[in-house]
């Protein structure tokens, strides 16, 4: 999809739990088959989360089994709990929320403003979201307003 939304990767598509734990393992840097602490926050920063740092902490307090300050394959299934609980699973809608942070992304000194002005030009159902066949209209209206936009 030709929209960036580097904080908001959860409006691209419908992330799965198996998406999710894909997701988060391609952040093993030292491919030692364990997520650190490092590893983590580097994770949720990339999911959008504004406390990176303290959300790998509460990851591995929630995750870390055997206490060796890792997450490892075997304790993956309690972390993908833990981020699903935060709301890190993705519903294939991209709400006004995530249009604010997209925007915010793309440089906008006005994103609340500009979500909004774009749900109002894209939202054809009049749900309060931005569906896959809308998000072409969020696109347009980015263009329009001169916003940078490349694949992801």
């Amino acid at each position: 999809m030709p929209l960036v939304i580097n904080e908001c990767k959860q409006a691209s598509t419908v992330l799965l739990e198996d998406q999710l734990r894909g997701l988060l393992k391609r952040y093993d840097a030292n491919n030692d088959g364990k997520l650190s602490k490092a590893e983590l926050k580097v994770a949720f920063k990339s999911l959008g989360s504004h406390f990176a740092g303290w959300r790998a902490m509460r990851a591995i307090h929630h995750a870390d089994a055997n206490g060796d300050g890792c997450i490892s394959e075997d304790e993956m299934e309690e972390l993908i709990k833990y981020a699903i609980k935060l709301g890190f699973q993705m519903d294939g809608l991209l709400s006004r929320q995530e249009l604010i942070k997209a925007f915010n992304h793309l440089g906008s000194r006005l994103p609340g403003w500009r979500a909004q002005r774009a749900l109002h030009h894209a939202d054809r159902n009049g749900d309060g979201y931005i569906n896959e066949e809308e998000l072409e209209e969020v696109v347009k209206y980015a263009c329009r307003h001169n916003y940078k936009l490349s694949a992801v």
